[in-house]
């Protein structure tokens, strides 16, 4: 039976042939130059110049005394058992290369005369080398370590025969579960009738074990010769059970009810989407209907890893896909290009009515992150228009799709937790509108620099609950800036303090916006601002507020089904002052010269979380309070410890011996006074008295 798999990768391997880098001017390149092939068809990409180019293939080997592979040549070898078969790619920047071993790997028979065959299980372990020329002059070289092993069966002739299936009931089905495949050996498994000998040699220390591997009637741990003296517990001897180990603990395991027919078709075919149905109310995995009757699709990812052009959008689920392709014009693939007026849609909305989706279309100039080269193209069109020409050599193509279903107002913020914050969820301020007792929802916010890490292009993030963070970016001063120092203060406060654009901050994650009690005052300490000598001298200021601090404290106050909630109780902020000077020393003397010359003064922002523990002492009772002669606390003689040696108190010795300790003790006592002269006298009056 001949097979042929298409092997993109079987592995590779980063190798240095000196023997291989004499190349033709203009040369293309093998991707991958280098493969271990374990199967008798191999693929390969020929990228660069290939028109024109032809293959020779040759059996190498290195050489006895320096190791090294033979120089490659256009020259055509000795026969062999390789074909090289290639496929120019439609704008002809690459070609694929597919090697197939036309040798034949059935093993040979015993007593045949066949040269087509195997000799042995190992069928092929040579290297190939195919070369690829044009004009006469190499142009590259691909590698081929081949090890390809015989196939296991010498007929692969399956029976039409229907299979005797015995019944359960009185023997277990099947006595190799690990004989998976009809008419050859598989691997492991060392009950298959259809291994021969020197097969079995290959694994036979690596069989399968238990039931798996055939062993369908094991020694079950009921029996009484199943356990020995030292392993079997106290009561087996009498609760052994007597039985045949034909009795297996297996029947009945496997199967339950009457024999089925076994279909001569397989059922593995690809399960075929129903048709679109109009929705009355989606639920969550439902397709996404157009109002046209048609499936909303969006091109995602599939199980496998490429992606699909045609993917229907399932209800409530949202993705993102990340698709990479070769980059072509859109008369060469269309499917690639998408239309920004294809994705203008009128979706059915599961309540008889339609939603409108109204797509917005950017243009990028920047390549990064897009393609693999972007220096190769030298302009970005909108969608609509065909793609520019690019380089001879592949560049690929990096699209990215995601989808997400909001719910309500898309623009309102969402709540951090119910009712405690949750970690990682941003911190909720706001501010107070006057007339309305109503508070507008805000973030505390910190720098988020970006590029160049000045303050004039960074953007900002929210304050996540639980996480201390510290920040910054640049600011641009020159000598002129430092003219009036009390501005300058103020100009570098306001900066940092619009990163606190609030007033109030929310106790819990889900604190009502209408009810005030709900909320805290943000308290903002004093800057303490002192004005230094330093001040008068040009180009230097001195308590310039150039770090904000946000302090907030938080606490555990309860728990809801077992989760530790937490609150916040108190927020301030403030600045830590710093002196910021010129530097006009050195090489910089020219900022002393020009006003105009800027140099950069760092600002930051930071955020601690401050935990409070709010667990309290147990208040003292009224015995403490007013005996305090009896508090064994505060006393050296405690009479409430006299049975100390008794109570769960005392770790001198365990529990159990103190107790009985304690009880013989108390059988002495009564024994004692029983015995005694008082119970003595008693009991001679007792018995000389008359009634």
């Amino acid at each position: 039976m001949n097979r042929e798999l298409s092997i993109f990768l079987l592995a590779f391997f980063s190798i240095s042939l000196p023997s291989l880098n004499i190349f033709a001017e203009g040369s293309a390149v093998f991707q991958p130059p280098f493969i271990v092939a374990s199967q008798p068809t191999v693929v390969s990409v020929l990228s660069g110049n290939v028109a024109g180019v032809t293959f020779t293939v040759t059996v190498a080997a290195p050489s006895l005394s320096t190791g090294q592979m033979p120089a490659p040549s256009c020259a055509q070898s000795s026969p062999v058992h390789w074909q090289v078969t290639s496929e120019l790619s439609g704008d002809q920047s690459f070609m694929k290369v597919t090697v197939h071993l036309t040798q034949s790997l059935q093993l040979c028979d015993a007593n045949s005369s066949q040269t087509n065959c195997c000799l042995q299980p190992l069928c092929v372990v040579e290297s190939v080398q195919v070369t690829a020329c044009l004009g006469g002059a190499v142009v590259a070289v691909l590698l081929v370590q081949a090890e390809i092993f015989a196939l296991s069966s010498s007929n692969m002739v399956i029976s039409g025969n229907a299979t005797v299936i015995p019944n359960q009931v009185y023997q277990p089905l099947g006595s190799c579960p690990c004989n998976l495949t009809a008419g050859a050996c598989d691997i492991r498994c060392c009950c298959d009738q259809e291994c021969n000998s020197n097969l079995k040699l290959l694994f036979s220390s690596y069989c399968y074990a238990g039931v798996f591997g055939g062993n369908v009637t094991p020694v079950f741990d009921q029996l009484c010769s199943a356990q020995n003296a030292s392993t079997a517990p106290d009561w087996f001897p009498f609760l052994c059970v007597q039985s045949s180990l034909d009795n297996s603990p297996f029947l009945g395991l496997f199967y339950q009810g009457a024999v089925v027919n076994i279909t001569q078709t397989p059922s593995f075919r690809v399960s075929l989407l129903p048709g679109p149905v109009t929705p009355n109310g989606y639920k969550q995995g439902d397709p996404v209907v157009t109002a046209g009757g048609q499936y909303f699709t969006i091109p995602q990812q599939s199980v496998s890893g490429p992606c699909l052009m045609n993917a229907p959008v399932a209800y409530l689920q949202n993705f993102n896909a990340t698709c990479v392709s070769l980059f072509v014009s859109c008369d060469a693939n269309p499917s690639l290009c998408i239309q920004s007026s294809s994705l203008n849609l009128i979706l059915a909305n599961g309540q008889g009515g339609t939603v409108t989706i109204t797509p917005m279309e950017r243009l990028v100039t920047d390549l990064t992150g897009f393609v693999s080269n972007p220096s190769s193209v030298t302009l970005l069109n909108p969608a609509q228009q065909p793609l520019p020409s690019v380089a001879p050599s592949p560049i690929w193509l990096t699209r990215m799709f995601s989808a997400a279903f909001l719910k309500g107002n898309p623009v309102a913020l969402p709540k951090s937790g119910n009712p405690g914050y949750q970690i990682g969820k941003p911190v909720i301020a706001g501010n107070l509108q006057s007339g309305t007792g109503k508070i507008n929802r805000t973030t505390l916010n910190l720098w988020e620099p970006v590029g160049n890490g000045l303050c004039s292009n960074a953007k900002t993030t929210a304050v996540l609950f639980r996480k201390d963070s510290i920040t910054g970016c640049l600011l641009q001063l020159s000598q002129q800036n430092f003219t009036n120092c009390t501005y300058l203060r103020d100009s570098v406060q306001n900066t940092l303090s619009a990163l606190v654009p609030a007033t109030l901050i929310a106790k819990m994650g889900n604190s009502d916006s209408t009810n005030l009690t709900q909320w805290l005052n943000i308290t903002s300490l004093p800057s303490n601002v002192t004005v230094a000598p330093a001040d008068d001298l040009p180009g230097s200021c001195s308590a310039v507020p150039s770090h904000l601090n946000i302090h907030i404290f938080i606490a555990d106050t309860g728990a809801v089904e077992g989760a530790i909630q937490q609150e916040i109780i108190n927020v301030e902020t403030g600045f830590t002052p710093v002196l910021w000077q010129l530097q006009c020393g050195g090489a910089s003397i020219a900022t002393c010269v020009n006003d105009t010359i800027l140099q950069t003064f760092p600002v930051s922002s930071s955020v601690t979380f401050i935990k409070i523990d709010t667990i309290s002492l147990f208040p003292k009772t009224r015995f403490q309070i007013n005996y305090t002669a009896y508090d064994c606390e505060r006393n050296n003689v405690c009479w409430p410890q006299l049975a100390y040696p008794l109570t769960r108190f005392y770790t001198g010795e365990s529990y159990s011996m103190s107790l009985a300790k304690g009880m013989i003790l108390t059988f002495f006592f009564i024994a004692a006074a029983v015995l005694g002269s008082p119970w003595c006298k008693i009991r001679q009056a007792w018995n000389n008295s008359t009634f």
